[in-house]
């Protein structure tokens, strides 16, 4: 939980200058760090701590200036996680991974590179290149475990919870059992499935 500023002028022997350290903060599951900097300023996005600005006019002596957590979700017991942030003019717009859009004041920053008041074009992902009598199936979450029951798998898909996919001629999607946390591990014995959340 910090900020490392490293002389790169040798960029075989990497050279630690100072550091500035966030308040230390543990929940298993989100893990999402970034930083950007604009002039004398850096600001650094750390998961559930929140989005911080560091004056680094003198980089021997890094001084967090700012900090703002995000909402606690509903439900939840820690504010929602940072995972990603863009800076604007006077305010970093900062995406919660639960809450959505929040627009954080921080009169010291200054916005990122402007782009034409045109969106990008951005083309739907390509389908992927399988081989002659392949096929995917494509849940919600990561797979993380499969277990097989005669031509049926259940699949651990961390935060798309359990899915019953049928497995024959045609790979199908028969359900979704959502999890509490994420499903990582997932067997099968008898009428049961067992899953490690």
């Amino acid at each position: 939980h910090g900020l490392d500023i490293l002389n790169i002028s040798d960029p075989a022997q990497p050279r630690l200058v100072s550091r500035c350290k966030m308040p230390p903060f543990y929940s298993i599951g989100m893990d999402m760090w970034d930083a950007a900097v604009r002039g004398d300023y850096a600001v650094v996005g750390d998961t559930h701590n929140g989005i911080f600005v560091v004056n680094i006019a003198d980089l021997t002596k890094p001084v967090i200036v700012a900090r703002r957590q995000l909402a606690i979700p509903k439900g939840k017991e820690h504010p929602d996680a940072v995972g990603g942030f863009a800076m604007g003019k006077g305010v970093v717009y900062v995406a919660g991974a639960k809450t959505g859009l929040h627009v954080v004041r921080a009169p010291e920053v200054q916005p990122e590179v402007r782009y034409p008041d045109t969106p990008p074009a951005i083309p739907p992902p390509p389908e992927p290149d399988l081989p002659a009598g392949f096929q995917a199936y494509r849940p919600d979450g990561q797979v993380w475990a499969v277990a097989m029951q005669g031509d049926v798998a259940r699949v651990a898909c961390g935060a798309g919870g359990i899915h019953t996919v049928a497995i024959g001629d045609e790979v199908k999607g028969l359900a979704v059992q959502p999890t509490t946390g994420f499903a990582l591990d997932v067997k099968t014995f008898e009428k049961y499935v067992h899953v490690a959340e």
